[in-house]
């Protein structure tokens, strides 16, 4: 882990799979990236709580993701807390001035995220000519 620059994490897990001690906010060849989006409980934890904490700029799909695990050392008033996706991209993003910090991004899924996700699978599979309608 300590050579990797992005780092995606996709499991359901009660406590983070490896020693976040193992990983510095900086890279070797540069910043680090890391994606939450399999924990969603304020029991899980992909990444340790005290990492994010620390050495990460956290952003989030929606202010309820500050209630997980990964970001129970977080708040809204949190210095290195950004706040949300969208509003990081309308108010231009995070600043260059990093200070060495990682960036975070928690995403616990919303049901806006799935209905969009569906709706494109669905038009794929239309003009690709796959699947089977189903009559409900």
């Amino acid at each position: 882990v300590e050579n990797a620059n992005i780092f995606v994490m996709a499991t359901n897990t009660p406590k983070p799979l490896f020693d976040w001690n193992w990983v510095d906010a900086k890279s070797k060849s540069g910043m680090r990236h890391i994606n939450g989006v399999g924990s969603y409980l304020p029991s899980s934890s992909e990444v340790d709580s005290k990492f994010v904490r620390d050495k990460c700029l956290t952003i989030v799909d929606t202010m309820e993701s500050l209630h997980v695990g990964d970001l129970k050392d977080l708040d809204e008033s949190s210095d290195n807390f950004v706040g949300t996706l969208g509003d990081a991209l309308t108010n231009g993003g995070i600043s260059s001035n990093m200070n060495g910090m990682c960036t975070f991004f928690k995403s616990t899924g919303t049901a806006i995220q799935d209905i969009i996700t569906a709706d494109e699978v669905i038009k794929l599979a239309k003009k690709q000519n796959v699947g089977i309608n189903v009559e409900m």
